[in-house]
């Protein structure tokens, strides 16, 4: 079954009854009508065929819109035909032959003039011979494409048809739905005879389209494909041929929009004469209003009509828009781009005088090639900046880029790069390094404004490129632009602050903190918004700074990749290293490598610690040897740097490296006035690679020294400090300073640095001999560490095996209430029981564990209790 053939057998039958009517000496006209592609063609041959089969003559002519003025054009097509006999032939030729006849037709009225007034007498002697022909044998003439026939043609159709009476004689002409309304002689007279008949073919339905995929590519594929096909072909049996054509030679199982595709929508174009509405359309796309269309075309309201017909007749259209994006890009794709870049600047001039929004115009002003109006630059930049407020720095980044080529360096050049520069820079701020030396003459020239030099500075130092930025930085001395972040950033560069200085108490800090998220939000592009979050994270404001991070709005890769680095860096603090591990390296891969700058030194320094923690110490090693700009040790990021990478030595058993990068971290955080241990808690990790180094009395100087620098708390500074401290106390104040940590790490929730004080106190009271609480710590901090993500351990034999199974559940409840400190009256309130039933269950406790009093009690429970609300 071929796709002109689907669906067209009611169609051919009833075609079939007027041969047959002719064949019985009643003569008929047949007209066939339909839009490009629909297999007007198909079904004239099919008749042809049958014709010629039941022994009937069949004239053919094929008009054009080229002939469309030559006078009997179709006529000689039909009169040159071996079924005419040789005086028939010669009376055609002397007919056919006059002079006066060839002249140009004028077809721009609908009158007639006097070349399309064919003297009666030759319409008499040409028709004659056909009507000859049919006393031999019934005659069938097809016209294809008539609406294309020269009038002098039309006038002898015409005037046979009315001649032909009870002769046996059919003919058959195809007409296509099209923009330009076909001559009257077509419909006013020829279909208005006695035995003319209309036949409308239609585009073919989702059962026709299903049913020749199936024919053609077999059932299975029918069923995957039928809907797909039939959206990108609206029915269309010529778009439907050319789409399976298109998967035949692509050897493909989905749809693919190839070169047939695009050559046969092109097809139905150029014969529905609809071009110009659908350049229009294309161009327009989703902007496309019947207003704007109008001005687009420049053509009146009655053309635009009968085109949008046509087109839709065609499958070419849905709702008055082009149907399928293939569709666009075959039309698109079929302009000169010389023309293209003319239709888009036309939409983007019609847009703009009509009030479109800056994005919207901007999508037409991309096109290479175009010649901008100074509105035009404008329109780029607001557009881009738009775009970079949804975070869309691709698109952002080709509008500035377009804008800069079509304006003057000198003028508007300048802002214009300064734009670029700032998009390019939340992808990759290394790229905006050609941009500097352009960017530093206009600060200096006075065409971007003094404080775009903080700016310039900032990217410098970002980028490593110190002595540029100590240059412009000394240019700035005196001009009242605010240095604070500056110096705040790059404390080993930037000397000295101006008058606003930081905040000098952590909490005056975090109030900060909270006053810049307010104020700046979580925006593309606002850096400072990053650097309060994580100001709330080093001040141990974990919940403050998550509750931060999500209500982030949309992100940049730069922004993307950071808020990536400060949600790893909350992970961690909890403990959960996985995760924290997985976020770090997925904001590592959103920005290049040397795009990184200074700020490599922090991505490095999450991603050590996290492996580091795991026990992943072969990986943890490659990244603490990767390579870092000098520039780096000059900002605040080293600091995170040097202490990851001391971690690192002091887990893999080097001390004396550790020692040496512990303390270069803190002789940089006192130089810059940054020593705050929840930023980073430097001398614990230093009093133990000291210890390891067997000098305890400098390890409980640096201990003692945090504790005092922090006081009493119970943040997780604090808990890693008591735990700093217990590693150097005495071993009767061991126990206390550890059950602190314990208490302290609980409530901060750091599972991983509870973990540790739960295995450290563990084997305190197994050095003490008692084994069940030690065996009960141990455990926990097993199941602690193994949910944070470290390598497991084979686990220790106990001999001793495990008490606790002894205790009955009510006398762990107790146990459990009593190890976290409540009283004998609190838990029996607590469980609902008398104060001498918790002394009773207390005491058989102290036997089955064989301890002495209620300072020794293991802790049995994961997290504080909720018993007291």
């Amino acid at each position: 079954m071929s796709v002109q053939s689907t669906e067209r057998t009611g169609e051919l039958e009833t075609l079939l009854r007027l041969f047959h009517s002719a064949q019985r000496g009643s003569s008929a006209v047949g007209w066939i009508e339909g839009a490009a592609g629909t297999g007007k063609t198909s079904l004239l041959q099919a008749v042809a065929e049958r014709a010629f089969q039941a022994g009937a003559v069949f004239l053919n002519a094929s008009a054009s819109r080229v002939e469309s003025v030559v006078p009997f054009s179709v006529i000689r097509q039909l009169l040159h035909s071996p079924h005419l006999t040789p005086d028939e032939r010669e009376i055609a030729d002397t007919v056919l032959a006059v002079d006066w006849l060839h002249a140009p037709q004028d077809r721009t009225t609908g009158e007639f003039d006097i070349v399309s007034r064919v003297p009666a007498a030759v319409l008499s002697r040409l028709a004659g011979i056909l009507l000859d022909i049919s006393q031999r044998a019934t005659l069938v003439i097809g016209v294809d494409d008539a609406h294309h026939a020269d009038l002098a043609s039309l006038q002898v159709l015409l005037f046979l048809t009315r001649q032909a009476g009870n002769n046996r004689v059919l003919v058959l002409m195809t007409e296509c739905v099209r923009a330009t309304r076909s001559h009257p002689l077509l419909h006013a007279d020829l279909l208005h005879l006695s035995g003319a008949r209309r036949i409308q073919l239609t585009p073919l339905s989702p059962h026709g389209v299903a049913t020749t995929l199936a024919a053609r590519l077999g059932g299975a594929a029918a069923v995957r494909l039928a809907g797909d096909f039939h959206a990108a072909s609206g029915g269309n049996p010529l778009l439907l041929k050319a789409l399976i054509d298109d998967l035949t030679l692509g050897a493909s199982d989905t749809v693919v929009y190839g070169e047939s595709y695009r050559q046969a929508v092109l097809t139905c174009l150029y014969h529905a004469e609809s071009t110009p509405l659908a350049q229009a359309l294309a161009v327009l796309d989703e902007d496309a209003s019947p207003a704007l269309v109008e001005e687009f075309v420049h053509r009146d309201a009655e053309w635009i009509g009968q085109a949008a017909l046509a087109l839709r007749a065609a499958g070419l259209t849905s709702d008055d828009r082009l149907r399928h994006p293939a569709v666009s890009a075959a039309i698109l794709g079929g302009m000169r781009p010389a023309l293209r870049a003319k239709l888009q600047t036309r939409a983007a001039e019609i847009l703009h005088s009509n009030g479109a929004p800056s994005a919207v115009v901007a999508r037409h002003l991309l096109a290479p090639r175009q010649t901008k109006a100074p509105w035009a630059i404008q329109v780029l930049r607001e557009a881009a900046g738009q775009a970079l407020g949804d975070a869309d720095v691709h698109r952002a980044v080709g509008l500035l880029k377009q804008a800069l080529r079509d304006c003057d360096e000198e003028d508007q050049g300048t802002v214009v790069r300064l734009d670029l520069a700032r998009a390019e820079w939340q992808a990759n701020p290394a790229c905006v390094v050609r941009h500097l030396p352009y960017l530093v003459r206009g600060v200096r020239a006075g065409t971007l404004p003094a404080a775009t030099a903080v700016t310039l500075a900032s990217w410098m130092l970002w980028l490593g490129r110190a002595e540029e930025a100590q240059a412009l930085h000394a240019e700035l001395a005196g001009s009242g632009a605010d240095l604070t972040g500056l110096a705040l950033l790059h404390p080993g560069i930037i000397d000295g602050l101006p008058a606003t200085t930081p905040p000098a108490t952590p909490d005056a800090a975090v109030s900060h903190a909270v006053v810049a998220l307010r104020e700046h939000g979580t925006q593309p592009g606002e850096l400072m918004s990053m650097l309060a979050i994580a100001t709330l994270i080093h001040l141990d404001r974990i919940d403050q700074a998550e509750r931060a991070c999500d209500v982030a709005g949309p992100l940049t890769p730069l922004t993307g990749a950071l808020l990536h680095l400060l949600r790893a860096s909350i992970l961690l603090r909890r403990g959960a290293l996985e995760p924290a591990l997985a976020h770090a390296r997925d904001g590592l891969v959103l920005v290049p490598t040397d795009g990184w700058g200074v700020a490599i030194g922090t991505a490095l320094a999450v991603t050590m610690s996290a492996l580091t923690a795991m026990g992943r110490h072969e990986e943890a090693e490659e990244h603490a040897a990767a390579p870092v700009p000098e520039a780096m040790y000059q900002t605040p990021h080293a600091a995170l740097y040097l202490h990851a990478r001391g971690r690192h030595h002091l887990a893999t058993n080097r001390p004396e490296l550790a020692a040496a990068e512990l303390a270069r971290c803190g002789t940089l955080l006192r130089r810059w006035g940054m020593d705050v241990p929840s930023f980073v808690p430097w001398r614990a990790d230093l009093a133990m690679a000291h210890l390891a180094l067997g000098e305890p009395e400098t390890a409980r100087t640096l201990a003692g020294e945090q504790y005092a620098m922090i006081g009493s708390g119970t943040s997780r500074t604090h808990g890693i400090t008591l735990r700093a401290l217990a590693a150097v106390a005495e071993p009767a104040e061991r126990q206390r300073l550890l059950r602190g940590a314990v208490k302290a790490l609980e409530r901060c929730g750091d599972r991983l640095e509870l973990s540790r004080a739960l295995g450290e106190l563990s084997a305190l009271y197994r050095e003490r001999g008692k084994s069940a609480p030690a065996h009960t710590l141990a455990e926990r901090a097993r199941v602690l560490a193994a949910g944070c993500g470290v390598v497991s351990r084979p686990a220790e034999p106990d001999h001793d095996g495990d008490p606790l199974t002894e205790l009955s559940e009510a006398e762990r409840r107790v146990a459990a209430l009593a190890a976290q400190g409540y009283t004998n009256s609190q838990i029996a309130h607590a469980l609902h029981v008398t104060t001498s039933t918790v002394e009773q269950h207390l005491t058989r406790v102290y036997r089955k564990l064989k301890i002495k009093c209620r300072a020794d009690l293991p802790l049995l429970s994961r997290e504080p209790s909720q018993a007291f609300g």
